[in-house]
C-alpha cells in the first residue's frame, strides 16, 4: 500500500469531524426534548433532557480539544446511563406506540469498541456487551414506569425522530470506525518502515537528585516521519504493543541505549549516568525477554548496573511467579529494576514487598494534584514511606513547579524527572545539560 496526498492528520480530523457531528446532535436533540418537558411542566423530564443537553455540550467540548480519554472515561457511560433511564421512565411501550430510544444503543456499542479498543478487555469487549444487553433487554419487553405525559400523538412523531436520528448516528459511527480503522493500518504500515529506515529517534528527559545533578535519564522514543511530521507517542506506542511491532521496537531502544552507555563510560563527566528503559508487557512475557537482555549487555559491554529497566502495574495481571523468576534473574545479572506507575493500577504491598525492585517512581498523575487533590498528597506520602521503609530508591516524575517538588523533599523524595527541570532531550542536548549540571551530590 503507498501513501499519496492523505496523511494521517487528515484522518485525525475527519474523526474528529463526525464525533464533534455526534455530540452536536446529542445536545441539540436532547434541547429539543428539554423544552417540550418544560412546556408540559415535566420537570423530571427537564431535568433528565437537559442533564443529556449538558453531557452532549461537554463531549462536544472535548473533543474539540482532542480529550477523548474524558469522553472514554466520564461522558459517555454518563450518556449510555442516561439513555437507558429515559427509555425505562420516558419511552415504555403501549398498544399505539412501541419502544425507540433503545435503538440509540446500536450506535452507542459499535462507538463503545472504538473507543475502549486499547483498553482492557473488560472496557474493549465488556462495554459493547453490556450496551447490546441492555438493548436486547429493552427491545424484547414492556419493562418500565411511564412517567412521560406526551401524548400518544407525540410519542409517535419522537418515535419516527428518533429511529431516524438512530439510524444517522449508526451512519457516523461506520464513518468513525472507518477513518480510525484507516489511520490505523496507515500507522502500522509506516510504523514497521519506521523501523527499517531508522526514523526513531531516542530522547532522553534528565533524572536529578535534591542538589540538582543529573543521575542518568528516562529512554522515551520519538517518531518524526519524513511526511506526517511529529507522530506522539501515545499514538504508535498503543499501536506496536497491539502488533509484534513493540518487540522490534523495544529491542530497538534497549540496543540504542546500552550502546549509549557504552559511550558514556568513556568520559569521565558522563561515566556516571544511569539510563531508565521502559519495558512493554508483550516484551516482558516473551519467553526468551532476560535471555535477549542479557546479550545485548553483553554484547554492548557495559556495567548491567547502569541500566534501568522499567515495568508498569499492568504486569502484574499475569503470572506473578513468572515475573518473579525473570526479575530475580535480571537482579543477578545487575540490572536494576524500576516499578512506574505505582498506586494506579494492579499492584499492592505484597508484589512490592516481593520483588526484587530497585526504584518506585511516583507516577506524575499524583505528582500533578499533590498540592490540591488530599488523597493524592496521600497516596504520594505512602509510596514514599514504603520506599524508605524497604530502603529502595524514590522518585518522582511530572514535576513541573518548585511547589510540588518543596512537597516532596519535605516528605522524603529527592529525585525528580519533569519539566521543572527539563523536557526530553535529543542527545545532544542532553549531554550539554549534564556538563552545565555538574553540581556535586
Amino acid at each position: 500500500m503507498t501513501i499519496e496526498s492523505r496523511s494521517i492528520d487528515q484522518y485525525k480530523d475527519k474523526l474528529t469531524y463526525l464525533l464533534k457531528v455526534a455530540t452536536i446532535v446529542i445536545a441539540v436533540v436532547s434541547m429539543v426534548w428539554t423544552t417540550f418537558y418544560f412546556f408540559i411542566q415535566n420537570w423530571l423530564g427537564v431535568a433528565m433532557e437537559g442533564v443529556l443537553t449538558v453531557q452532549g455540550y461537554m463531549a462536544y467540548w472535548y473533543t474539540k480539544r482532542n480529550n477523548t480519554k474524558i469522553i472514554a472515561d466520564e461522558y459517555f457511560p454518563l450518556i449510555f446511563i442516561m439513555v437507558a433511564l429515559v427509555c425505562f421512565f420516558f419511552d415504555v411501550p403501549t398498544a399505539a406506540v412501541s419502544r425507540s430510544n433503545h435503538y440509540y444503543f446500536l450506535p452507542m456499542a459499535l462507538y463503545a469498541y472504538v473507543i475502549y479498543q486499547d483498553d482492557h478487555a473488560y472496557l474493549k469487549i465488556g462495554m459493547p456487551i453490556l450496551i447490546s444487553l441492555v438493548f436486547l433487554v429493552l427491545a424484547s419487553s414492556n419493562y418500565g414506569i411511564n412517567l412521560s405525559e406526551a401524548t400518544t400523538q407525540h410519542r409517535l412523531i419522537a418515535a419516527w425522530i428518533t429511529n431516524s436520528i438512530a439510524i444517522i448516528f449508526l451512519f457516523l459511527v461506520a464513518l468513525i470506525m472507518q477513518s480510525d480503522f484507516k489511520m490505523r493500518h496507515i500507522l502500522e504500515l509506516e510504523l514497521s518502515n519506521a523501523l527499517l529506515k531508522n526514523e526513531l529517534l531516542l530522547y532522553y528527559q534528565p533524572q536529578v537528585n535534591e542538589h540538582g545533578k543529573t543521575l542518568g535519564a528516562e529512554v522515551l522514543t520519538r517518531w518524526f516521519h519524513p511526511k506526517f511530521g511529529n507522530v506522539p507517542p501515545d499514538e504508535f506506542i498503543p499501536l506496536a504493543e497491539k502488533t509484534d511491532l513493540i518487540l522490534h521496537l523495544s529491542k530497538h531502544v534497549l540496543v540504542s541505549a546500552c550502546n549509549q552507555l557504552a559511550i558514556w563510560a568513556k568520559t569521565k563527566e558522563t561515566a556516571h549516568l544511569n539510563l531508565s528503559v521502559n519495558i512493554s508487557v508483550k516484551q516482558f512475557l516473551d519467553p526468551d525477554f532476560v535471555h535477549n537482555i542479557i546479550r545485548i549487555i553483553d554484547d554492548s559491554k557495559i556495567d548491567a548496573h547502569k541500566l534501568q529497566l522499567e515495568i508498569t502495574e499492568s504486569i502484574f495481571a499475569h503470572d506473578l511467579d513468572d515475573i518473579k523468576v525473570k526479575l530475580a534473574q535480571l537482579k543477578e545479572r545487575g540490572v536494576r529494576l524500576s516499578l512506574d506507575d505505582f498506586g494506579t493500577g494492579y499492584s499492592n504491598l505484597t508484589y512490592v514487598k516481593n520483588l526484587p525492585l530497585d526504584e518506585l517512581k511516583i507516577d506524575k498523575s499524583f505528582v500533578k494534584d499533590v498540592l490540591s487533590n488530599v488523597s493524592a498528597a496521600s497516596i504520594t506520602k505512602v509510596v514514599i514511606s514504603l520506599a524508605h521503609e524497604l530502603h529502595i530508591t524514590i522518585i518522582a516524575e511530572g514535576v513541573e513547579t518548585h511547589e510540588q517538588r518543596q512537597f516532596l523533599v519535605e516528605n522524603g523524595c529527592l529525585n525528580f524527572q519533569g519539566y521543572l527541570y527539563s523536557k526530553p532531550l535529543p542527545i545532544n542536548e542532553f549531554n550539554a545539560f549534564v556538563l552545565a549540571h555538574q553540581t556535586s551530590g
